[in-house]
Formats: C-alpha cells, structure tokens, sequence
C-alpha cells in the first residue's frame, strides 16, 4: 500500500510541475512540438487579428489595433507560407460614422473576393460595424467597398455554400449575440443595411449569455466540418455548439455539444480535416483545444503561463493548419487570466505538428 501511495503521489507531483511551468501536452489527442517564433511584427502592429489563405497558400493578416488606432491606423498584410511579409494596405475605407476602420475576421469567398468584418465596437460605433469587400487581382487589393453595415460587434467569418457568415457579439445587447448570413450572389447586386425590419430574415442563430455570466461576449469563432455543420463557440459561457442545414442550407437545427471550464475563452476555431478535429484558440488561458469530432473528447494540446516577449502564446485569436504546421495569432492587447502583462512584441506562434 506504501509503494501505491508513493507512485500515485510522484505520479501527481509530476502533473503539478507540469502545470507550474506552464507546458501541458495532452496524453490524447494531435501531438505538437513547443512553440517556435513565425512572425515578428513591428511596433506599428500592436493588434493582430485574423488570418485568410488564398490557393497559393499565401495568408492575408488583418492587424485592427484596437487600442493604437490613433498613432498607427490599422492594416492588412499579405505574408508567404513561411511567414515573410510580402505586402502592407493602410489605406482601409474608414467607417463615416467613426472616421475609423477595424479589421477583425477575414475570409476569402467563392467569388475570390476577401471579405473583411471591420469591428466598429472599438470605436465605439452603435450598430457601425461592417462588412467590407476587397478586390483581388493577383494577390494584390485594388479595391474596397462595404457590402453589410448595421452589425454591432462583427468579429469571425466563414464562407459555405454560396453564404457568408458572420458572428456578431453584441446582435442587440451585452447579454445577445448572434450569427447573420448573407448570400454573396445578393452582395453582388446590393449593400445590405440591416435594421428592425430585415434582421431577422439574415439571422441564423442567436443566443443570450448565461444568467451567471458576468462577461458580455458570446459567439465569436467558428468553422464547418466536411458535412457543412457549423461549429461555433460562446466565449463567455465556455460553450461549443453546432448547427446543422438540410441539403439546401436551410432549416438549421441547433445542438449544443459541450460546455465546459476549459472553453471560457475559446475564441478562433479551426477544422483539421486530417484528425476530423476543431483546433481551438483560447483567449483568456493562453491555450490550444482540440475537440475531436470522432471521439467527441475535448483535449488541451498547449498552455502556457503570461509569456511577456518569445514563441509562446500571447492571448491567442486565431489559428489555422499549414501543411504540417499550426500557426497561432496572438492579440495581446487584453490581461486575462494568463496574461498579466501586455508588451510590445507583436507575434505569430507556429508549432509542429507530430501527425
């Protein structure tokens, strides 16, 4: 009994130090090496965002500056697989309401447009926020317009099936928020100014914080399976739900999957055709989740402690799989449960997938 206790104890001491240092591998799950540095931004991008990938594997980086817009604007910056800058736009179309522009949520659509969710919330703009368009001609913006105003915190998107989609934190108060779609064959032929009337024939789903939850931020990322199910997160309840269409994307069915601690946070998702798994960022913990669609088993595959300068993440936003590769955007503009301090080096992480 003696020699039980002691292996049981060692065997716990060991998951402790693992927990102190910071660096948590799931037993289960994707294996990932530690973290390397991707991307070193300059000064001027205090905020980056989100990621969009063209066929070439090139990615489009929105950088919203949420607190700096005054001194450095915000901007968009074309990067190549192995992250070296290729190009830089500062000229955004600013919002007439605000004089300002946040980029936020990126996706390049069917159409080879790139839309872009410019988060007008950051400049304190009721109902400003916007989707805008941009032209591209071989790779390079040429042009951008707005296609949807009217939404009030505009944050991820995704494109399916002739849809844009759209998150919007706050659809009428801190307490809602919601999920607007819009086909891109209507944005072709009108911009679409939502208001009392028309809202609901573009809202998909909408939901209300938990009477216990204190945060007002509810669905924020999300991404389909290969059926074209729609996975999307509430940040503040710590939820994942899925919303399924019949054949002709209508119809949809909502089923909440799961809630739980590890999820308070989950802010950018993405599906991992390989391992049929979600690739969660969580925000406020400085961590990488990974739900498994086969086993439906959540697992965490990195946590670290507030990183200050370095590879390890820094309030992460958005991830995405480049061949055998995760690469994480780390916002870093928030103190958060992790992170305690905010600093001035502005990065991308990438680990190593060991598939």
């Amino acid at each position: 009994m003696a020699i039980t206790f002691s292996r049981k104890l060692l065997w716990t001491g060991f998951l402790l130090l693992l927990f102190i240092t910071g660096k948590i591998l799931a037993q289960t799950g994707m294996k990932l090496s530690k973290p390397r540095l991707f991307v070193q931004l300059d000064s001027t991008c205090m905020t980056p965002d989100a990621m969009a990938f063209d066929e070439s594997g090139n990615f489009y980086l929105s950088v919203t500056n949420a607190t700096t817009y005054d001194r450095f604007g915000a901007k968009i910056i074309k990067l190549s697989p192995e992250g070296k800058i290729l190009d830089t736009w500062t000229s955004l179309p600013k919002n007439p309401l605000t004089g300002k522009v946040h980029p936020m949520g990126m996706a390049i659509g069917s159409d080879g447009y790139l839309y872009i969710a410019d988060n007008q919330n950051f400049a304190s703009g009721k109902q400003a926020s916007r989707v805008l368009r941009a032209k591209l001609e071989k790779g390079t913006i040429q042009k951008i317009e707005t296609v949807v105003s009217g939404l009030q915190v505009a944050n991820g998107l995704r494109f399916y099936n002739g849809y844009i989609y759209i998150t919007d934190a706050w659809t009428d108060h801190a307490r809602k928020s919601g999920i607007y779609r819009f086909l891109i064959s209507e944005l072709a032929k009108q911009t679409i100014l939502l208001n009392p009337q028309n809202r609901a024939h573009y809202l998909v789903y909408e939901m209300q914080l938990d009477d216990a939850t204190t945060d007002g931020v509810g669905v924020d990322g999300m991404d389909f399976d290969r059926n074209g199910n729609l996975y999307v997160g509430n940040f503040s309840d710590g939820k994942l739900i899925k919303i399924s269409f019949d054949k002709n994307s209508q119809m949809p069915a909502i089923i909440p999957v799961l809630k739980q601690a590890e999820l308070v946070g989950c802010d950018g998702i993405f599906f991992d055709k390989k391992s049929n798994s979600l690739l969660i960022a969580n925000f406020l913990e400085n961590s990488i989740l990974q739900y498994s669609l086969t086993e439906k088993k959540l697992v965490i595959l990195w946590s670290n402690k507030d990183a200050a300068c370095g590879a390890e993440l820094d309030c992460p936003c958005d991830l995405a799989v480049i061949g055998n590769q995760l690469v994480v955007v780390n916002f870093d503009t928030n103190t958060t449960n992790a992170n305690k301090t905010i600093d001035n080096c502005n990065t991308l992480s990438v680990f190593d997938i060991l598939r």
